[in-house]
């Protein structure tokens, strides 16, 4: 999982999926979202700052159970949280 999908978000992203990583993408930005939606299996609209937020988000998409992620990677320029373990 991939919160921001900006410049590092997005180099983060493109790293992943180059290795064949399932990655879900989450951002706010609804032109990076639609950017990213023909290269990701799974990219979302929304603000997903807090861990309740992007467990919503997995959780509503049902696209993984929310022990699932190995890995969150936080990427935006705005108000941060830890979400990882």
């Amino acid at each position: 999982m991939v919160i921001g999908l900006g410049r590092f978000g997005g180099a983060v992203t493109e790293s992943l999926a180059r290795v064949g990583r399932d990655v879900l993408g989450i951002d706010q930005d609804a032109g990076l979202v639609q950017s990213w939606s023909d290269r990701l299996t799974h990219v979302v609209q929304a603000d997903s700052t807090t861990r309740a937020a992007a467990a919503r988000v997995v959780a509503k998409r049902r696209l993984l159970p929310e022990d699932a992620a190995r890995t969150v990677a936080l990427a935006t320029s705005g108000r941060l949280a830890q979400i990882a373990r």
